[in-house]
């Protein structure tokens, strides 16, 4: 796998409808911590971390917490992790489709609400398989912190399966996303590094090309990426892939 080459290619997919890519980026990506923090001048609690599996965050915030206020911290904690899994998750699988559909051909801006539109219950399945996924790898988390990171892993490819077969169970898509990361872990680690040049001038640009540039750069960049290991997957007679040669 060329990474250079499959940066390129993102690129140039940027550079069509460019603003609506980042948009959809900016809509995936949002950062509710960061909003409230800005009107009670701290984060909240960085327990919101739990969907990152940043369990060493969960501990200090407990053991350092131990106020009267804490429990009003939990509950706050609580929604807005709810609100991470239930909502932005499921918004995040929707900006996935867009740029998984973008690859090949003109998509509205507007895909990324599918899942809300219509009477087929999609949304209500997506929210269920998220929230399987993150108890999932949260539990394996518990085991240790280093199963719990290639779980995460396992299951990097878990939005781009639910974007092109939204109505999959949960352990079909898990399934799914470990078939395609199998043998291919490394290299994604290795395409995540490849950005950490980028991730530089994201901080002494005080994160202004980091919604302009650098995040859509990378969301397309990945999905590229699942699309070329499960292209070479399918080439390679892994015939369970098939069911994702197309959006459903």
């Amino acid at each position: 796998m060329n990474i250079r080459a499959l940066k390129k290619d993102a690129l140039s997919s940027l550079k069509k409808n460019y603003f609506a890519k980042v948009l959809v980026a900016f809509i995936v990506t949002f950062d509710i911590n960061a909003v409230l923090s800005v009107f009670s001048g701290e984060f909240i609690a960085p327990i919101l971390k739990l969907h990152e599996f940043n369990f060493e965050a969960i501990k200090d915030y407990i053991i350092t917490h131990n106020t009267p206020d804490s429990l009003t911290d939990a509950v706050i904690s609580a929604v807005i992790i709810l609100f991470e899994i239930l909502f932005l998750s499921i918004l995040k699988v929707g900006g996935t489709r867009y740029f998984v559909k973008s690859q090949t051909e003109e998509v509205k801006f507007t895909e990324i609400f599918f899942s809300f539109r219509g009477e087929n219950k999609t949304y209500l399945h997506l929210a269920f398989v998220s929230v399987y996924k993150t108890v999932t790898v949260f539990l394996w988390g518990l085991l240790f912190i280093l199963p719990g990171i290639i779980k995460a892993y396992d299951y990097a490819a878990f939005h781009y399966v639910l974007a092109l077969r939204p109505h999959i169970s949960a352990k079909d898509a898990l399934r799914l996303s470990k078939t395609m990361m199998r043998g291919n872990r490394l290299k994604f680690i290795l395409l995540e590094l490849s950005f950490i040049g980028w991730d530089i001038i994201e901080f002494v640009s005080f994160g202004i090309l980091k919604h302009l540039f650098i995040t859509p750069y990378k969301l397309i960049t990945y999905d590229e990426f699942f699309t070329e290991i499960k292209n070479k997957g399918i080439e390679n007679g892994i015939k369970e892939l098939e069911i994702l040669n197309s959006a459903e």
